[in-house]
């Protein structure tokens, strides 16, 4: 399904709503798109009401060549615009990587039941230089080289590193990846008044150990950076977890 910004922007989404069921926002990271949740949403899908994105620039939505239109206040509003048009009211909202940082900055704004956090990105200070060296070379990578790499081009379906940033690239333009890494530079941080419920990969090789958060619960996992996809049995339930509190 699709909703047209007053920009004329089609963003992609997926919505099932059961009566009387809370809302689960998920947003997905930096060059994924909705369906690296599909783990996840397949488990919650029978006891709530789910709602996922496809960002602008990323998965099926319209990728603008304007960068203005990847500053994250624009994507919040997206999403704000949406759940008022439809009703949607006190959600769980479920961010991973820049999702989460989205994920932090609608809470400032709405109310919400709680904020459930993926590795999350707080602006450049806690991406490694390591990967935005990576990616800055990534941008010159022949696309016939990264088609070698990709075992699968589903998000959701983990076969290994090499695989799951192949695969992104390919989806993902280049010019979208350096809008949203130059736009994070100057994003400012949102202050998260309520309690954040933190889940952190052992070996995370993207973001850092930078929190600027006051309250919060932290849950550990075995992974890399995706590790909503690599572990995502152990992801779950975590998030079971943290929804059952």
């Amino acid at each position: 399904m699709f909703i047209t910004t007053k920009e004329g922007f089609k963003i992609n989404y997926f919505m099932t709503r059961k009566k009387n069921k809370p809302f689960i926002i998920f947003l997905h990271g930096l060059a994924g798109d909705h369906s690296e949740f599909t783990h996840q949403i397949n488990v919650l899908k029978n006891n709530y009401s789910i709602l996922a994105f496809d960002m602008l620039g990323h998965g099926k939505s319209d990728k603008p060549l304007n960068k203005i239109y990847y500053k994250s206040d624009y994507g919040v509003k997206i999403i704000i615009d949406f759940l008022k048009k439809n009703k949607i009211i006190n959600p769980i909202i479920v961010g991973f990587s820049m999702g989460g940082f989205l994920a932090c900055k609608i809470s400032e704004k709405i109310k919400i039941k709680k904020l459930i956090l993926i590795n999350p990105a707080f602006g450049i200070k806690s991406i490694s230089l390591f990967f935005l060296i990576g990616e800055f070379f990534s941008r010159f990578m022949p696309k016939f080289f990264l088609k070698l790499l990709v075992k699968s081009y589903k998000i959701y379906e983990y076969n290994g590193l090499l695989d799951e940033y192949a695969k992104m690239l390919l989806q993902t333009p280049a010019h979208v990846h350096k809008a949203i890494i130059e736009n994070a530079r100057y994003e400012k941080i949102p202050k998260v008044k309520q309690k954040a419920y933190l889940i952190k990969s052992k070996n995370d090789e993207i973001v850092n150990n930078y929190l600027p958060l006051e309250n919060y619960e932290k849950f550990t996992a075995k992974g890399f950076h995706l590790v909503h996809v690599q572990n995502h049995e152990e992801i779950t339930k975590i998030i079971q977890r943290i929804l059952n509190k």
